[in-house]
């Protein structure tokens, strides 16, 4: 689907940051000392942003097959795919989304991330979690003050006040120079959506959620036209790619964009006419 790519514009945001939520900013610096910034979403909880991601989707969808004004119906959740949806023009629509990062570890760290973030909002914490999170971040004031509450006997499940709270982070790590080509990613996740044993793949759409941060969509498009043909013969509906730059939690006040890589022809010849 790569003749349709120009959907995406490039892999970060066009409007100024301010007033915007739910973003994480990457500061990539390679070996000469060249920096390259990267916007990416970034929600706490999988299941709020699998939301927000289902929300611009069928935005998007409307906007571009439907073309009016359309109401929409959440059928089920999880049942097993992740959304089943009805529109008030009855179409239906199944909807499975998956996650690809640079690589394991970076995504490994996107959790904990997400863990100590989401716990930042919490005025009080259990005390196993501060010593998890310590683990995560070792900050040695923080440390002292766990050595001090053992001492005195405390509960590992006794609720006590969250240093962490209110608080925001800045995170260093590295990336690894033997880094994957991207489609190898991509089939690598799509791969794994295939094997699952629920039926009627034929009728859900996939998308791929793409929080990768160190491949350029100009180095993305050019690994996926080795899998074009790849890409024709999955058992899905429709397979995108999106990626999401901000939003609110309700989907609004957002930036993000689709790359389509399955479509049937009819919907090829409308993107292609919103194109032009």
């Amino acid at each position: 689907m790569t003749n349709i790519n120009s959907l995406a514009k490039s892999l970060n945001p066009v409007k100024n940051l301010k007033g915007k939520s739910n973003y994480q900013k990457f500061i990539l610096i390679d070996k000469e000392g060249k920096t390259t910034e990267r916007i990416i979403l970034f929600i706490h909880q999988i299941e709020v942003r699998e939301q927000i991601i289902c929300i611009h989707f069928l935005s998007r969808y409307i906007q571009m097959f439907v073309g009016m004004p359309t109401g929409i119906k959440f059928l089920s959740r999880d049942k097993p795919w992740d959304f089943e949806i009805e529109l008030s023009n009855s179409e239906k629509l199944i909807l499975e989304i998956t996650s690809i990062a640079d690589e394991v570890s970076l995504f490994r760290n996107f959790k904990y991330q997400e863990r100590i973030y989401k716990k930042s909002n919490e005025k009080q914490i259990e005390f196993h979690e501060m010593i998890k999170l310590n683990g995560l971040f070792p900050m040695s004031e923080i440390q002292k003050e766990i050595e001090l509450l053992k001492s005195k006997g405390i509960s590992k499940k006794q609720l006590i006040d969250n240093p962490y709270y209110g608080k925001e982070f800045i995170f260093e790590s590295s990336i690894s120079d033997d880094l994957l080509d991207f489609d190898i990613i991509l089939k690598t996740a799509i791969d794994k959506k295939i094997e699952k044993k629920h039926k009627g793949k034929e009728d859900v759409i996939l998308i791929i959620d793409n929080r990768t941060v160190t491949y350029k969509l100009e180095d993305i498009i050019e690994h996926l036209e080795s899998l074009n043909d790849y890409f024709e013969n999955l058992p899905f509906k429709e397979v995108w790619i999106y990626t999401g730059y901000y939003s609110d939690f309700d989907g609004n006040n957002a930036e993000y964009s689709f790359v389509p890589l399955k479509l049937d022809k009819l919907k090829i010849e409308k993107l292609k006419s919103i194109l032009k």
